[in-house]
């Protein structure tokens, strides 16, 4: 039972041992106008954050570059939380590029998030004209999908990578056709470890239980102004089993991450959560979905 004398050391008990699905760390992109590159430390400073919060392992994201080379340079002098690289598919590496994702799982990139920032989806709906970001300057959108709803042939070859090489996909920053699409062909090619990427509103609540069904685990994110009452229902309704948490934090107009994370856990228990499902969703899922346990 939650008292106001055992309130801040069952909220540390949570960190311990969490895992924080994709954090942003500096730098991210070449210098543009976008203030929302801005990130508060590089990554030796997130990872030595993680350690003092006392988590288990954090996943370290650039929209632009692969980081596995960087996690594993970093992990022996932060030995206390276990650091994972990522390699997202924007135009930085050559958009839905084989070979980039092939040389990323060789050194050490254990998720593959599709096009984040170079989305069409991406740049259809969340960025103005003059912040358009790197790489998509003159350029269409990245799409995963051909005219008819198919995955294309290049991502359909990197799903076979990442199954190959036990890798994590991701959604990236995908519309909601192009997320169902995604994972169900990752599920029919028997892959098992699949993450839906900070979901929105606009993929709704059906759709994600239809992902979850065929075996996505289904990120909750944390936001400044979110409403944890509606994150605790959705997390009910999808199944606290099926759900890891993340605050895909790391901006500089934020809180550092590590910190945001232990806002969001002391929110979640805060508006009623129960303690072991805050622990599912904070620790048990995400070491799943990494292979630690």
């Amino acid at each position: 039972m939650l008292t106001q004398e055992n309130f801040g050391s069952v909220i540390d008990e949570m960190m311990r041992g969490a895992i924080d699905m994709h954090v942003h760390f500096g730098p991210d992109m070449p210098p543009a106008p976008d203030i929302r590159v801005a990130r508060r430390l590089d990554g030796l400073g997130i990872a030595r954050q993680a350690r003092d919060a006392g988590m288990r392992a954090i996943v370290m994201k650039s929209h632009h570059w692969p980081t596995g080379a960087l996690a594993r340079t970093i992990q022996p002098i932060v030995p206390e939380v276990a650091l994972f690289g990522t390699v997202v598919l924007n135009y930085s590496i050559g958009g839905l590029n084989p070979f980039a994702v092939e040389v990323a799982a060789k050194i050490g990139c254990k998720v593959v998030f599709p096009p984040t920032w170079n989305s069409a989806y991406h740049l259809s709906r969340h960025v103005p004209e003059s912040l358009i970001p790197v790489g998509s300057r003159g350029r269409p959108g990245l799409t995963v999908l051909d005219d008819s709803g198919r995955l294309l042939p290049e991502m359909q070859e990197i799903l076979d990578i990442v199954k190959a090489n036990d890798m994590v996909i991701a959604t990236g920053h995908l519309s909601p056709q192009e997320h169902l699409a995604l994972v169900a062909e990752a599920h029919h090619r028997g892959i098992q470890r699949i993450v839906v990427s900070h979901v929105r509103e606009e993929i709704t609540l059906e759709e994600r239980k239809r992902m979850a069904d065929q075996g996505a685990v289904i990120e909750l994110i944390y936001r400044p102004k979110m409403d944890p009452a509606a994150i605790i229902r959705s997390a009910q309704a999808i199944g606290v089993e099926r759900c890891a948490m993340t605050v895909d934090g790391g901006q500089a107009f934020n809180p550092y991450a590590a910190e945001a994370y232990r806002v969001f856990v002391g929110q979640l228990l805060y508006h009623g959560m129960n303690p072991e499902d805050v622990k599912t969703i904070a620790q048990r899922v995400p070491a799943r979905v990494l292979g630690l346990d």
